[in-house]
């Protein structure tokens, strides 16, 4: 490879900053199939490096920023001069006659994604989110991550909004600024997480709780509906509706879990950390009991307590959306209600009984900040019941 190579565009701060301003970067060649570019921002610019794989295609990964603005620091900020040295120090010649190829690939977006999910599934996390995500990355899913920038991000998500819901923007760009940290953690070569800070900050207020409850006439319509459609379908919504259990714990419980009036329901696979409780004791009525424990009898310990009609495990949520409409249809709701109403009608019947808070939320493995949060107004109302009940009577005075 030949030395350092000089060029009136790119060797000063001066003459970089009568370039116009662009995406594109500008390219100096440096050596066979090698050659450095220099992207003009609207502060500081880029040093890039591009590498011909000698197929008509190339490869680009980010070196550091260049010394327009600051001084250099001899690792995130290079001269023109250096930022050579650095792109030689990249590249690995290939054997006589064939292109030159980098040392290491870039981390791009996918990587991080699929390393996100194999680290959920070693921490028997759920990765549903992740398939979400890359669902809605399919734009940035080749980027190498050192080649993101905030105003991109901001824009993919902004641009998502446009036919989400802001919550579900957020979650999903909960799980790829998650997936983008555990990547910089294990990459030195990604030095900075500030175009994900910035870029992927969370919508306001989107949030906001929008508990949809019904009143005990309706869930015995909802339930009853179920059961039409199949004995397997209503024994799932009448357990939902009895312990108020999301529908990802209900399909994970064993024949082993059920003991008597009692199930043991799995925790969910929300939240951070690893959970040193596996399940959460959920009390049943005793004639759901039996009827429970006699369907099972025959099975295994180990095989799922719920089975479809086809005998099969219940799939993903999104299964039992069109049966639940229909269920939901046929007791005269809005179809477009979710079998998350019963977990919520669930939570809001024990606020209105007066068990603490403390019990409701262990029971629905959730915590009291997030009831306190989501049913305040109902707390509320609860609160002034029992006030009244022990208000001094000044009436007789």
């Amino acid at each position: 490879m030949p030395r350092s190579i000089k060029s009136n565009r790119l060797a000063t701060r001066t003459s970089r900053l009568t370039l116009p301003i662009s995406k594109k970067p500008i390219y100096e060649k440096i050596g066979v199939g090698v050659s450095l570019g220099y992207r003009r921002n609207k502060t500081a610019g880029s040093w890039v490096l591009r590498i011909a794989d000698g197929k008509g295609s190339s490869h680009i990964q980010s070196i550091a920023l260049a010394d327009d603005c600051a001084e250099t620091n001899d690792s995130t900020i290079l001269t023109f001069w250096q930022a050579q040295e650095a792109a030689r120090a990249r590249v690995k010649p290939g054997p006589i006659g064939s292109a030159p190829t980098p040392i290491q690939r870039p981390v791009t977006v996918a990587d991080a994604l699929d390393a996100y999910e194999s680290d959920l599934q070693a921490r028997d996390g759920d990765p549903s989110n992740v398939a979400r995500a890359r669902l809605h990355t399919k734009d940035l899913l080749r980027k190498p991550i050192v080649a993101l920038n905030a105003k991109d991000l901001s824009c993919w998500r902004n641009t998502l909004a446009k036919t989400l819901a802001k919550a579900t923007v957020n979650r999903i760009a909960t799980c790829l600024r998650a997936s983008l940290n555990l990547a910089m953690a294990h990459d030195e070569r990604i030095v900075t997480d500030r175009s994900w800070k910035q870029g992927l900050k969370a919508f306001d207020n989107a949030d906001r709780a929008n508990n949809v409850t019904v009143d005990e006439s309706t869930i015995r319509a909802i339930i009853a509906a179920a059961y039409d459609d199949s004995p397997e379908f209503g024994l799932l919504i009448e357990v939902a509706a009895i312990t108020g259990s999301r529908y990802s714990q209900l399909v994970r419980v064993q024949v082993r879990d059920l003991a008597g009036d009692r199930l043991m329901v799995p925790v969910s696979r929300k939240g951070r950390g690893v959970k040193t409780t596996t399940h959460t004791p959920v009390p049943i009525p005793a004639q759901l009991g039996e009827r429970l424990g006699a369907m099972s009898a025959s099975r295994a310990l180990s095989s799922p307590l719920l089975l479809t009609a086809a005998g099969a495990p219940w799939g993903r949520s999104a299964d039992i959306a069109r049966p639940f409409a229909l269920a939901a249809r046929a007791a005269g709701q809005d179809s477009s209600i979710t079998m998350y109403c019963l977990r919520h009608t669930n939570i809001v019947r024990l606020i209105k009984a007066n068990v603490p808070i403390r019990i409701i939320a262990a029971v629905h493995d959730t915590s009291v900040r997030m009831i306190e949060r989501n049913y305040s107004e109902k707390i509320a109302h609860s609160s002034d019941d029992m006030i009244r009940n022990a208000m001094l009577d000044t009436s007789n005075m």
